[in-house]
């Protein structure tokens, strides 16, 4: 078992800060529990990583609030590109696939030119679903004469 770190503390002549994972180990013998009860610990939940397929995130937009579906890999790439200086994040933004990426830094983002590439991207791929949509052959009907 082990724990994370909620407040600066010191095990073991180690320094952990909050949110870093202090082994069992270097907890002294029976002081865990008292540890626990001042804040200083928590119990380490092991969460299995990968097990997660979707989040559902609350987006304020203009008429409420609506749902947002997105998987982990579209949040660490939204936060990516949310930390990213202007310039930088408009040419990312150019190269993304996910609408749900898009959507996401567009709510969170309060930059003119990134909230802009992120609608315009946006449009786009909208346009590029719709077009393959149309071009599909439809009941596959080819060849009959």
């Amino acid at each position: 078992m082990g724990y994370t770190c909620l407040k600066m503390a010191t095990f073991g002549g180690v320094k952990y800060r909050p949110g870093d994972v202090v082994e069992a180990e270097m907890i002294q013998p029976g002081s865990a529990r008292a540890m626990q009860d001042m804040g200083i610990i928590a119990e380490f939940q092991d969460l299995e990583v990968g097990k997660i397929e979707t989040l559902t995130l609350p987006i304020t937009a203009e008429g409420g609030v609506v749902e947002l579906d997105a998987t982990p890999d579209a949040v660490v790439q939204a936060v990516c590109i949310l930390q990213q200086r202007a310039e930088e994040a408009v040419t990312t933004i150019a190269e993304v696939e996910d609408q749900s990426v898009l959507i996401l830094v567009n709510a969170c983002d309060s930059r003119k030119s990134v909230k802009a590439a992120a609608k315009e991207r946006g449009v786009f791929l909208e346009d590029e679903a719709a077009k393959a949509v149309q071009e599909a052959p439809e009941g596959g009907s080819e060849g009959v004469s």
